[in-house]
């Protein structure tokens, strides 16, 4: 789903990418690169600086060495602004004063709009509050159960492979991460189970793939150089 949304999103087809965004991020909540581009969405395209907001921040991560989370990082700190600048509307003027009302005039506007600033600040941390609870709600998947694979070892070669059988919340991508150490091998683990996938990059419980070393991957998807 990553891979259509960054397509969806270079064709100009925005709600598509969205859509397709949004799709990944449920399958796989800590995605930051997903949030990272949902965020960019919403608020370049969408309009929707609140929505902008949550994704950048699921976007941040506290490694500040990730691309992903200083980009979600900067991003988040001008949203911000934005929309704390779109919530504060002046105060309505009163009719034209006197010159010697002019002062109580201005210091009337003034303590309004610190009023107003100050509602404001309050409603960004009710909703800073809200976005952190609702992360600390998504739970992601347990790892793979190393109990649930069967090692077999390919006839005439030194190599053992492991047949793995899907549960409930696995993708490819985790898969690839948590055994490779590179999410970015996802593809290349799902060429090599052509036979069951067919193409398809979803997996359904209960599914049976076959996990080999990397070099053996690599070798077999055509990625051995």
């Amino acid at each position: 789903m990553y891979i259509m949304g960054v397509r969806h999103e270079k064709s100009g087809d925005y709600q598509k990418a969205v859509a397709a965004f949004e799709q990944c991020v449920r399958m796989e909540p800590a995605n930051r690169p997903a949030h990272v581009h949902l965020g960019m969405l919403y608020e370049d395209h969408m309009h929707d600086l609140f929505a902008a907001m949550y994704h950048y921040s699921r976007g941040c991560a506290e490694n500040p060495d990730d691309a992903y989370a200083q980009l979600a990082a900067r991003s988040l700190e001008r949203v911000s602004g934005h929309f704390a600048a779109s919530r504060m509307t002046p105060a309505p003027e009163p009719p034209p004063a006197a010159p010697d009302g002019e002062l109580k005039r201005l210091r009337h506007q003034v303590s309004q709009l610190s009023q107003q600033r100050a509602d404001l600040v309050n409603q960004l941390k009710l909703k800073n509050d809200e976005i952190m609870r609702l992360k600390h709600e998504l739970e992601l998947p347990p790892p793979p159960d190393i109990d649930n694979e069967d090692p077999v070892v390919a006839a005439g070669e030194i190599r053992v492979e492991t047949i793995y059988t899907v549960k409930k919340g696995d993708t490819l991508y985790r898969i690839a991460r948590e055994r490779y150490g590179n999410d970015a091998t996802w593809e290349q683990l799902r060429d090599y189970n052509e036979d069951v996938l067919h193409g398809a990059d979803l997996l359904r419980p209960g599914m049976k793939i076959r996990i080999p070393d990397l070099e053996t991957l690599r070798k077999e998807t055509g990625d051995g150089e």
